[in-house]
């Protein structure tokens, strides 16, 4: 039975997750009503991958609210479809692969030593570590796109909270989107305000860094104003140079911290987990850090992420109609896909509550094609995961071997719903730096 428009409209404001869990055992494809629209949730992995099959024929697309996003991201990657977000993304995507985020390690391995160095000034408080994670990530995404010498410079708080507020909203302006139409963006309600507000903010912050770093020609700024499409000869003007830097600069850092916040949240809450992979991190030389060096350590990592989600909603608008399992998609309807409760399939995932790393160990057969879709899928597969799982792996790394991590025994942190899955109340951990000895040691390979 579809729940009806506005109804579906409120538990989607109050209580997503819940939301979401309630229609899926109902069902897959799950249908609703979201105020005028007809739309489904799409959890099972063979149906997933069904939409992303059927989104290459271009059956679906992935921009149906762009007006929203476009206010934030302007023309951005994130705002395209068909063959100028296809040109865009080949201009891009070099610099995203493996080989390309490589480049940066020796930026964030700076950027670590510096919190570090911070944290071991505080040893054995308790910090909020993931207001500590969001001024690393921070500082990581700043220097990354505009030179490290302006992200030494740079003003991190403001840059932060905005781009918090700018998600944080992000749902009201959709599903304001969706029942009113272009008009709820100029209603003078809060939402609109706080949302315009940190736009505006976003806007005069980022056009300080490109002019900042107009002069130092360092970062990933300097690499895409000489890039050419290799297909058409066309460059990014200066707008579109903009727009995407934007769309990095706000998309990349506040997941990429949420998601290392729980990946010390659950280190802290296992230490059993953290010390077996703080002795493969001890054991080993400084070198190369990937998950082939530290394969239990990447494990600890992709089921940080299998857990904890960055993104709670993945959404997709039919263009023409579909069939999903034994489901009619009409056309017009929205069909929203959920890491979260896909993720949570005790037939995928057994004891899905449970934080094991070992499903995702070499060997292990972890589940297959769209039973894990923290970065989405398709060909819109989030363009920064190497990026991502590189500044993750390399601060557990640096992290457990400086310090060890406590929680009380009963010490629990939900996840506050909304587009990201942050910690409700925030997260503290006690920080205990670990003996010196033990640092030289490791660092001289003994």
């Amino acid at each position: 039975m579809e729940m009806l428009g506005f109804s579906a409209v409120y538990r989607l404001a109050t209580d997503l997750l819940g939301f979401f869990q309630s229609l899926a055992e109902q069902g897959c494809p799950a249908p609703f009503r979201l105020g005028p629209y007809r739309a489904f949730l799409v959890t099972r992995p063979e149906h997933v991958r069904h939409v992303y099959q059927r989104e290459q024929a271009g059956v679906y697309i992935n921009n149906r609210f762009a007006s929203v996003t476009k206010r934030v991201f302007g023309d951005s990657l994130l705002n395209n479809d068909g063959p100028q977000w296809a040109s865009q993304r080949r201009m891009l995507k070099p610099y995203f692969t493996n080989a390309g985020v490589k480049q940066w390690a020796s930026l964030i391995d700076r950027k670590l030593g510096d919190l570090a160095d911070a944290w071991e000034r505080k040893a054995g408080e308790w910090l909020t570590v993931d207001a500590e994670c969001a001024a690393l990530t921070q500082a990581v995404m700043t220097s990354v796109l505009f030179g490290e010498e302006v992200g030494q410079t740079a003003v991190a708080q403001e840059a932060i909270e905005a781009i918090h507020v700018v998600h944080q909203e992000f749902v009201t302006q959709t599903l304001g989107l969706a029942l009113l139409g272009p008009v709820f963006s100029w209603l003078p309600v809060p939402s609109n305000r706080r949302f315009n507000r940190a736009i505006r903010t976003i806007d005069r912050i980022v056009g300080r860094l490109i002019d900042c770093a107009s002069r130092t020609r360092q970062g990933l700024i300097a690499f895409l104003r000489e890039t050419v499409d290799p297909d058409t000869g066309r460059s990014m003007d200066a707008k579109l140079l903009r727009d995407e830097l934007i769309a990095l600069y706000v998309a990349g850092q506040e997941t990429t911290g949420i998601a290392l916040t729980w990946l010390l949240y659950e280190l802290a809450k296992h230490p059993e987990i953290a010390e077996k992979a703080r002795k493969d991190v001890l054991d080993r030389r400084e070198g190369e850090v990937n998950a082939e060096a530290f394969p239990y350590l990447w494990a600890i990592v992709q089921e940080t992420l299998r857990l904890h989600p960055s993104t709670t909603t993945l959404l997709r608008y039919a263009v023409r109609g579909d069939r999903i399992g034994e489901v009619e998609i009409p056309r017009g309807s929205l069909v929203l896909m959920s890491p979260y409760v896909t993720h949570r399939l005790p037939d995928i995932w057994p004891d899905p509550e449970r934080f094991d790393p070992t499903r995702f160990k070499p060997g292990s057969g972890a589940p297959g094609v769209c039973s894990f879709i923290t970065f989405g899928g398709g060909r819109h597969i989030c363009l920064g995961l190497n990026l991502a799982n590189r500044i993750l792996l390399q601060s557990a790394v640096t992290l457990l071997r400086r310090f060890e991590f406590y929680v009380p025994n009963d010490y629990r942190v939900n996840p506050r719903p909304g587009l990201f899955l942050r910690p409700e109340g925030g997260c503290r951990i006690q920080i205990v730096s670990r003996p010196l000895s033990d640092r030289l040691a490791a660092a001289a390979g003994r």
